[in-house]
């Protein structure tokens, strides 16, 4: 079960000015990025990040995509990039 001190597989890669790559996205990975960059900094990171690449369909690897996918949808203005 994902919590505070233990997840499943994501790794955020910041690339800056140039957005970000999400590699992998297991459950809880949303708040994880939330606990990291805080509430005010996420919404930032979602919306820049240009690309989620899934290594492999295990459901501990693409589980939490939908909760990326629905945040960046909730917060994304009308004409904003699709990630």
């Amino acid at each position: 079960v994902p919590g505070k001190y233990r997840n499943v597989s994501a790794i955020f890669v910041n690339l800056f000015e140039r957005g970000g790559v999400l590699l992998d996205c297991g459950e809880g990975t949303l708040g994880q990025l939330a606990r990291f960059y805080g509430d005010d900094k996420l919404e930032e990171i979602i919306a820049k990040m240009t690309c989620v690449w899934i290594s492999h369909m295990h459901a501990d690897h693409h589980l939490g995509l939908l909760r990326i996918l629905s945040y960046h949808r909730r917060r994304s203005s009308e004409g904003s990039r699709p990630i």
